[in-house]
C-alpha cells in the first residue's frame, strides 16, 4: 500500500491494522516526518517504527516516478486541498 501524505499516520495505522504487508507513506513535509519519528514516536505507539511501514520523505510524483514497485492499493487523503487548488492545473 502506498499512503500519501503521511500527515498524522492516521492512514498507516488503519493499513497496517487492516494487515497490509508494507506501506510506503511519503510525506512532503520533513518536519512531519520527523514529528512521527521522533517527537510523537510514543503517542503513536511507535507507528513508523514498524518493519511494515517506511517513511519517505518526498514529493509523491517524484517518488513514484522513481518507484519500480507496484501498489494494489493507494490512499491519497483530500486535507488541505483546497489551498492548492489554483496550483493544481
Amino acid at each position: 500500500m502506498l499512503v500519501v501524505g503521511a500527515g498524522g499516520g492516521m492512514e498507516i495505522l488503519r493499513a497496517v491494522r487492516l494487515g497490509a504487508r508494507r506501506v510506503d507513506a511519503v510525506e512532503l513535509n520533513p518536519q512531519v516526518a520527523r514529528l512521527l519519528r521522533e517527537d510523537f514516536h510514543d503517542y503513536t505507539g511507535g507507528l513508523v517504527a514498524d518493519p511494515r511501514v517506511h517513511l519517505h520523505v518526498a514529493d509523491a510524483r517524484g517518488f513514484l516516478a522513481a518507484q519500480q514497485r507496484r501498489y494494489d492499493l493507494i490512499q491519497m487523503s483530500l486535507t488541505g486541498v483546497g489551498a492548492r487548488a489554483g496550483s493544481a492545473g
